[in-house]
């Protein structure tokens, strides 16, 4: 009996034995908290520098193509009067792609204004700029994700700790500043903001800007053109 108990308590020893060496072995494995904390930051720039690569391609290829110089403020109100009845629509698909290449999205806000009368012109602001900023939102933010939360400069989290604060007002405060402005796309598309409150104050702050060209429609034809 004493034989037995003794040989039972070695096999128990040693399966514990080769239990602790392989969960030993696997915590060796698994990369450490700090590690996965190092990483990140490493990842949010890889993503950065992927989608600037994205953009600059775009550019170069806009320039190449020369879609790019067609996207003047003359150039666009020539091709929507050219396209006679489809112009509407026209104008919409060049300011998706116009944001895109950056072309600032005023150039496409006035070109509506300058063809048709104030409330037509107002409602191709409204619309077109509402599919342009969220096309332009959604491609950058699937290419480059959110790096900017994974940056960890001082400057950057102090901003984005705004945005995250008071999303609506800084967003309706940059559009008023810096209307449909590519850049502004782009970086808020890297943030961690959601589209609501990315479209929502692309709208609040946009709306006084589109108001007013609808109130001046009159003038505009003189200062433009």
């Amino acid at each position: 009996m004493d034989r037995f108990l003794a040989r039972l308590a070695e096999e128990w020893n040693s399966r514990n034995e080769q239990h602790w060496v392989f969960y030993q072995t696997m915590d060796d494995e698994l990369p450490s908290q700090g590690d996965t904390r190092r990483g990140r930051p490493r990842a949010g720039r890889a993503r950065l520098v992927l989608v600037l690569l994205f953009l600059t391609g775009l550019y170069a290829l806009g320039k190449w193509s020369g879609l790019y110089e067609e996207m003047t403020l003359k150039g666009v109100r020539e091709q929507i009067l050219a396209a006679g009845p489809r112009g509407a629509l026209l104008l919409v698909l060049l300011f998706v792609i116009g944001l895109l290449i950056q072309v600032p999205g005023m150039v496409f806000v006035v070109a509506g204004f300058l063809v048709y009368d104030p409330v037509r012109g107002a409602a191709l602001a409204f619309g077109g700029s509402i599919l342009a900023l969220t096309v332009s939102f959604f491609v950058v933010r699937r290419i480059g994700g959110q790096p900017f939360r994974q940056i960890r400069f001082k400057w950057v989290q102090r901003v984005l700790s705004h945005l995250e604060e008071r999303p609506l007002l800084t967003v309706a405060l940059l559009r008023l500043v810096l209307q449909l402005s590519p850049v502004v796309n782009y970086a808020l598309a890297l943030s961690g903001i959601r589209y609501r409150d990315y479209i929502l104050g692309s709208l609040i702050g946009f709306t006084p800007i589109i108001l007013t060209l609808a109130f001046l429609a009159d003038r505009l034809e003189k200062w433009f053109t």
